[in-house]
């Protein structure tokens, strides 16, 4: 069921008809930007598999690691 879409969207399918201007700002009421969400997943998934993997793992700091200052802001 995952693996077929029936579960969740495509990524592709979920951000296809966002404008590429429009990923770096934040929607009214949202803290966040599409891009910055994205980064957050993307440090999400190294972190786990950083966990599951790494015999030395050593866990992020929450939230500035999964949050942090390198992700775009609003403009």
């Amino acid at each position: 069921m995952l693996t077929k879409s029936h579960a969740h969207v495509s990524f592709d399918d979920a951000i296809k008809d966002i404008p590429f201007e429009d990923l770096g700002k934040k929607p009214n009421g949202v803290p966040y930007s599409i891009w910055q969400q994205v980064e957050h997943i993307r440090i999400a998934q190294k972190d786990i598999l950083d966990f599951s993997v790494n015999k030395n793992y050593r866990e992020l700091n929450w939230p500035a690691d999964y949050w942090g200052e390198r992700s775009c802001t609003n403009r």
